[in-house]
């Protein structure tokens, strides 16, 4: 069986969320569901892997709002998982990754730290991902604020909007969604009090969980 189901990488279950046009593109849990039933039944036993792969994207491109979602859809497979284990005890599940990317980190926020909680609130307000603007800013040539308003709630400054026009119109430049992060940094992280090391892959200790059949040592 093959499903394919974008042009490119699924599009962010940020974006599957709030855009209409993209509803019919299945989420991780939905692939992984379907994988299930084609395969749990095999005598012979089987393999899967299930990568929530848009979480290293999201990662790069230093975005609260898509890194969030990403590991919460992946965080929605491991009871799928379990739940099969459950029925199949000889079913082995680890959870690992390979790498960390961008350096993610919640900050204390606020005076006492009491704005701590709200900015993650405010993280999930956010409705598209800086891809999806991308896609937008590419298509019409121009920035307007309307979009960036609507996927982040930021009201651009002058020179933002400046800074965003020489990026759109910057032939070498391969990533929109860096310079969307880089340019909007001050409001993003007054809102979301995120905070990023790199939009490269980082060097921090990453989990290798396991449970099931052969877990243990």
């Amino acid at each position: 069986l093959l499903g394919l189901f974008s042009g490119s990488h699924i599009p962010y279950a940020l974006d599957r969320k709030n855009d209409r046009s993209l509803k019919s593109v299945p989420g991780l849990a939905d692939m992984m569901r379907s994988s299930l039933q084609s395969l749990g039944g095999r005598d012979e036993g089987f393999f899967l892997q299930v990568e929530g792969g848009r979480v290293d994207h999201a990662g790069h491109a230093n975005a609260p709002g898509a890194i969030l979602h990403e590991l919460l859809e992946f965080d929605a497979c491991i009871p799928i998982a379990l739940r099969f284990l459950e029925r199949n005890p000889d079913t082995l599940l680890i959870v690992t990754t390979d790498h960390g990317t961008g350096g993610c980190q919640l900050n204390g926020w606020g005076d006492s730290y009491n704005d701590s909680g709200p900015a993650l609130d405010r993280v999930n307000r956010l409705t598209y991902s800086f891809e999806w603007l991308e896609k937008h800013y590419r298509a019409s040539g121009q920035f307007t604020a309307e979009p960036l308003v609507e996927a982040t709630g930021i009201e651009p400054l002058p020179e933002q909007a400046t800074a965003m026009q020489a990026a759109i119109d910057d032939p070498e430049l391969k990533y929109l969604t860096s310079r969307i992060a880089e340019i909007f940094e001050p409001q993003l992280k007054e809102m979301t009090a995120t905070g990023w090391t790199s939009t490269k892959h980082t060097g921090e200790n990453v989990e290798l969980l396991a449970f099931g059949a052969g877990a243990a040592p």
